[in-house]
């Protein structure tokens, strides 16, 4: 047991050194806030690679120390049992760790780069609003649905700035997840405009009589110049499980990082 507990922490630090040296190594700014799927396939591969060096030294453990001939199969299930729960421990506390340094590291950027869009929040908001309205057509290009991963690609006229809104501000989290390479850095690079808006879609009670509630979200992805409505589509947050402990939250996360994901591989500069 000294020895699979010796093999968890050491494969905890081989993750945790995957992820700083890693994911954090680019020099671009905001690009570390960036993850990709390559990278999380890396730090996974790193992960087996070292349970295979643990699994080897238990059996030799196994097969020295307690010097049996021939090792016990059901001893020897046993062992191999608790290495995989212990990778499994593994993957779902460093699966936490990322998805926290990951949502920081974006709201971190997006508040860095928010001031800078202050003072155009309404050119971005009411005034296109209203240019669209009085357009010939509202053209709303819907996708139906709350799965996306099939969707097209959809080509734009240039760099990204995202508005909530609810708030009528830049949103942080989506703005600070962007590539660097679609992301607006000044209001003179801004040639689409996203606008965000949250909703909570209740889907139920609970028996203590608290409401179960998803967080929706409508993204709408616009050419401020035609002005022209490119594309809009909802997207859904965690849903809160059936059954659900007085201290646990009723209303589930909104869809912060699958919006992120969709706009940073769905979206392509002319």
């Amino acid at each position: 047991m000294r020895l699979t507990g010796a093999m968890i922490v050491f494969a905890i630090a081989w993750m945790i050194l995957s992820f700083v040296f890693g994911a954090f190594s680019e020099d671009e700014p905001g690009a570390k806030a960036q993850w990709t799927s390559n990278k999380i396939r890396g730090m996974v591969l790193a992960l087996f690679a070292a349970s295979l060096p643990a699994a080897g030294l238990m059996w030799g453990y196994v097969a020295a120390v307690r010097r049996w001939t021939r090792p016990r199969i059901d001893r020897v299930l046993k062992v191999a049992g608790a290495s995989l729960v212990g990778l499994f421990v593994c993957l779902l506390i460093v699966g936490i760790i990322v998805g926290v340094v990951k949502r920081g590291e974006y709201r971190k950027v997006g508040a860095e780069l928010a001031p800078v869009f202050a003072a155009h929040l309404h050119d971005y908001t009411t005034e296109l609003r209203n240019r669209l309205l009085k357009g010939p057509t509202v053209d709303y290009r819907d996708i139906g649905g709350y799965y996306h991963a099939k969707d097209p690609e959809l080509a734009i006229p240039g760099k990204v700035v995202v508005v909530n809104l609810g708030s009528t501000q830049i949103d942080p989290l989506v703005f600070g997840g962007l590539k660097p390479e679609l992301r607006a850095a000044t209001p003179e690079e801004v040639k689409t405009v996203v606008w965000l808006e949250y909703r909570p879609d209740p889907r139920g009670k609970y028996i203590d009589g608290r409401s179960r509630v998803v967080i929706l979200c409508v993204v709408t992805i616009l050419d401020p110049e035609g002005p022209q409505c490119l594309r809009r589509l909802t997207f859904e947050g965690s849903v809160p499980g059936e059954t659900l402990q007085s201290w646990e939250n009723p209303t589930g996360d909104p869809p912060g990082e699958e919006i992120v994901n969709y706009l940073n591989y769905r979206l392509k500069i002319r």
